[in-house]
C-alpha cells in the first residue's frame, strides 16, 4: 500500500506542475496576486484566462513604498505608518476598517 500511495502522490504532484505550467503558457497566473496587484479574469477565444494587473488604488502606494525605502532614509516602521496614513490596507484590514467605521 505504501508503494501505491507513493506512486499516487508523485503522479498527483507531476499533474499539478503540468497544469500550472500549461496555465502559465497561455498567460494565466498560479494564485492570488500580491498586494499592489489584482487578479483579473478575461475571456480569450472562449476561454477564461486569469492574469494579474496593477491595482489602481494600492499599486501607486506600493511603488511609493519601494521608492521611499530605496532612499535609505526610511525605517520599516516609519514607512508602514506613512502608507497606512495614506490609506494602504490589506484586503483583510480594509474589511475590518470599513466594518468598524
Amino acid at each position: 500500500m505504501a508503494t501505491i500511495a507513493e506512486f499516487y502522490s508523485r503522479n498527483l504532484a507531476a499533474e499539478a506542475v503540468k497544469g500550472m505550467t500549461q496555465k502559465a503558457k497561455v498567460g494565466g497566473t498560479p494564485g492570488k496576486a500580491p498586494i499592489g496587484y489584482m487578479n483579473v479574469r478575461e475571456r480569450v477565444d472562449g476561454h477564461e484566462i486569469r492574469t494579474v494587473a496593477i491595482d489602481p488604488e494600492r499599486g501607486p502606494l506600493i511603488r511609493l513604498a519601494f521608492e521611499h525605502y530605496a532612499t535609505g532614509e526610511w525605517t520599516l516602521r516609519g514607512l508602514i505608518k506613512e502608507l497606512t496614513d495614506r490609506g494602504l490596507r490589506t484586503p483583510e484590514d480594509a474589511e475590518t476598517f470599513h466594518r468598524n467605521r
